[in-house]
């Protein structure tokens, strides 16, 4: 008889962090059919995260126990972060967590805040309780401290689906140099009319080469291309908890085993598991205007026609003035295009409306949301250009589309870093940069001006040799190596059989 397990799933409320975690469920299912998952998903987010559910048959499976938390006002149609709603979602798990987790232990009723009802939860206490790396600070403390009242004896893992190298970056000892847990500690610990000063010294506008396992070497400043990096307040606090967990990372493994050698070395257990977008036959576009714009474009310009353009959930990269060049250079050299506005602001939302009307007619096409694999897979798509977020370079190596990076904060620049120089997936562009990486040189030597004459000289470069075979060629054929690698990534199932095992 097979005794079943029961995962506790909280990972943080943010799609960036959430859509992986539902994937991981059938993922989890395939190879652990008799396994119990809970999961807590934040009301903001519950209308994507509803068709998700519905899309692998997780709403009517009873094995799968779905609780909302957090305010209904606070519910939306397209699953964006923006401005404090950050502070909101991870406020709100962790509410969550000290509210329910010691209920769901002693397998009581738990209310849904979306339901407005208290609903039954699984028979028997979870083996695992998966929390968010988000919220280590606060979450893992309060699950040891109920496991212990309650005498239970719960293995505690993190959610962790952001890139590998920026994990590296920020836990691992570095072969030479300072680490940044020691940059981290010495802004932390810096009088607060000094943290300014010390942050640059240390980070902003720091020349030293670092060396980050799976990564390109780059100067300290890099690393923070488009925004100050502000991770550090949320990853010093945690980095003593962490040899207490095991990390698990939905990312490619094989991407990550420079990583994994490294983070054991440091004394951190990881598990590297792959992605987590499971086949899935529906992932045609639906009939509507950005489906229209694609056939056409096939039928106009050929395969491979289309730019897709996305910066994500979270962060929104370019500037209005950056947006505006791009548009430009794109409509100027007759290109077809897909802009997902997102976050967008409302200035540079206006301005992309004015442009679109003025002289941007048929040649690109705007929306506040695009379902982004189906965008991708589409024979029309011929390039997508991104903010490098975890999920965006997995569903492109998925659809094996090459990538041309923007990226702005904390994972995205090592992404973007090691898929263009280590895997030769994309190409990165570097006169986009701000901050003190103008007038300085990035480590390959190449000068950021950050003029806009840089920036158009850039992308009229970029987007004219896109068909080049010496340029635009060797992406496609590093980005479709990496697809085929990932659909067999034989290095995440041994950390598949450690992760049920738990």
């Amino acid at each position: 008889m097979t005794t079943s397990k029961h995962f506790l799933l909280a990972p943080f409320g943010g799609w960036g962090h959430l859509r992986p975690a539902i994937s991981f469920i059938p993922n989890l299912l395939s190879r652990s059919p008799s396994s119990l998952i809970t999961i807590l998903v934040p009301v903001s987010n519950s209308k994507p995260a509803s068709q998700e559910f519905q899309r692998y048959g997780l709403d009517t499976n009873d094995k799968v126990k779905i609780i909302h938390y957090g305010a209904k006002e606070n519910a939306k149609e397209i699953a964006y972060t923006k401005g404090n709603e950050l502070v909101v979602q991870i406020r709100e798990l962790i509410g969550a967590i000290g509210a329910n987790y010691g209920k769901i232990l002693k397998c009581e009723p738990v209310h849904d805040t979306l339901l407005e009802k208290d609903v039954e939860t699984h028979p028997i206490t979870p083996h695992v309780a998966i929390t968010s790396i988000t919220t280590t600070q606060f979450t893992v403390p309060i699950c040891e401290k109920i496991n212990k009242e309650l005498q239970k004896d719960v293995k505690l893992a993190l959610w962790t689906p952001t890139g590998v190298e920026h994990a590296a970056w920020v836990m691992c000892n570095l072969p030479e140099g300072e680490t940044y847990r020691e940059r981290a500690k010495r802004i932390f610990e810096a009088p607060d009319e000094e943290k300014k000063k010390v942050y640059n010294e240390v980070l902003g506008e720091n020349e030293e080469v670092v060396n980050v396992p799976g990564a390109a070497p780059i100067y300290t400043y890099e690393a923070q291309p488009n925004r100050n990096d502000t991770f550090f307040r949320i990853v010093y606090p945690i980095l003593p908890i962490l040899p207490r967990v095991t990390m698990i990372h939905p990312y490619p493994a094989f991407l990550g085993q420079k990583y994994k050698k490294a983070a054991e070395e440091s004394g951190y257990d990881v598990l590297q598991i792959g992605q987590q977008i499971p086949a899935d036959p529906q992932i045609g576009l639906p009939d509507g205007p950005l489906k229209q714009f694609l056939d056409e474009a096939l039928e106009e310009k050929g395969k491979d026609s289309v730019i897709y353009i996305s910066f994500g959930t979270l962060y929104f990269a370019p500037s209005l003035e950056q947006l505006s060049i791009l548009l430009d250079v794109l409509i100027s050299l007759d290109k077809r295009f897909i802009l997902s506005l997102g976050i967008a602001s409302p200035d540079i939302q206006t301005m992309v409306k004015d442009k679109f009307d003025s002289n941007g007619q048929g040649k690109g096409i705007y929306v506040d949301w695009a379902p982004q694999l189906s965008v991708l897979k589409h024979e029309a798509t011929g390039w997508f250009l991104t903010h490098g977020g975890a999920n965006s370079v997995i569903e492109a190596m998925r659809a094996r589309t090459p990538m041309l990076f923007w990226p702005a904060d904390i994972d995205q620049v090592w992404i973007s870093n090691a898929f263009s120089r280590i895997h030769q997936a994309g190409y990165e562009f570097l006169q986009i940069r701000n901050g003190p990486n103008i007038g300085r040189k990035t480590y390959t030597g190449v000068k950021v001006e950050g003029t806009k004459q840089a920036i158009q000289n850039e992308f009229t470069f970029v987007f004219s040799s896109l068909e080049d075979k010496e340029f635009g060629g060797k992406w496609r054929e590093g980005v479709e190596e990496l697809g085929r690698k990932m659909e067999d990534d034989s290095a995440a199932e041994e950390d598949w059989r450690k992760l049920v095992d738990l």
